[in-house]
């Protein structure tokens, strides 16, 4: 598959599985959001990187559930999306975010000059 098809799958995988987050699970997992989808060029994997809002213990409830909710997606993104193999999902935590807020907070208590 050539490298601009395949981003153009991995921008279209992820713009889908955050619409089903939002249409079909949105009381359970508001707190999701996909940051990026990596098919491999085989379509027979897709890690999905996935930001969760929330403390250590909230995190790591809400990836469970979505983890649980994962053959529901997949179902429901493959009925929207046409592909000769269904890939596995691998989530992987993405935590940049959060990272992004804790060092926003850190200079913002740094003392004005």
């Amino acid at each position: 598959m050539g490298q601009q098809r395949l981003t153009r799958l991995n921008e279209l995988v992820c713009h889908e599985f955050n619409s089903i987050l939002r249409t079909l699970f949105r009381d359970d997992l508001l707190d999701v959001t996909v940051i990026e989808v990596q098919v491999s060029p085989d379509l027979h994997d897709a890690y999905v990187f996935v930001s969760i809002i929330g403390d250590g213990e909230h995190e790591q409830k809400i990836f469970k559930l979505l983890i649980k909710k994962l053959p529901t997606i997949r179902k429901n993104l493959f009925s929207r999306i046409s592909l000769k193999y269904s890939p596995r999902f691998n989530l992987r935590l993405d935590r940049s975010i959060s990272r992004g807020h804790k060092i926003l907070d850190l200079l913002d208590s740094l003392p004005n000059e």
